[in-house]
């Protein structure tokens, strides 16, 4: 839960100062000097899609929270002799069953979210190394 806040902000952040990251200008070893540009709509969307995915951890934390807290207070109470032991009054198991189906909804979604991202990221990479090697063969003539 927490490295999904983190992940959240510190990419909320990046988003923020997408424009500094979208150009770059190195020498190769022919000595040529290239100056690349990126597209920062693919970043601020890998962005995105980062966040989103941390907001599936932050509700998975969060859920996961609300069904075991109650379980180790009983347990805490018990062992301490605040209770006389743990009351079993109420199942356990249907509200673990409910956290394992939504648990499982959150990973499909961020599953969806990333193969969604593995193809569009293929398709911007090959555009990418595509016009690095127009660069090149401009230079070479």
């Amino acid at each position: 839960m927490i490295s999904g806040y983190i992940n959240a902000i510190c990419n909320l952040v990046f988003l923020l100062f997408i424009g500094n990251f979208n150009f770059v200008h190195f020498v190769d070893v022919d000595g040529q000097e290239i100056d690349f540009s990126f597209d920062s709509f693919a970043f601020a969307v890998g962005a995105l899609m980062k966040i989103a995915i941390s907001a599936f951890c932050i509700f998975q934390g969060k859920k996961t929270l609300e069904v075991y807290k109650p379980i180790i207070k009983e347990y805490r109470d018990a062992e301490t002799g605040v209770t006389n032991g743990v009351m079993m009054v109420e199942r356990k198991s249907k509200k673990m069953d409910s956290l394992v189906r939504k648990v499982r909804k959150y990973i499909f979604a961020s599953f969806a979210i990333m193969a969604f991202g593995a193809i569009y990221f293929n398709s911007w990479g090959i555009e990418l190394v595509d016009s690095f090697i127009d660069i090149k063969y401009e230079y070479i003539r």
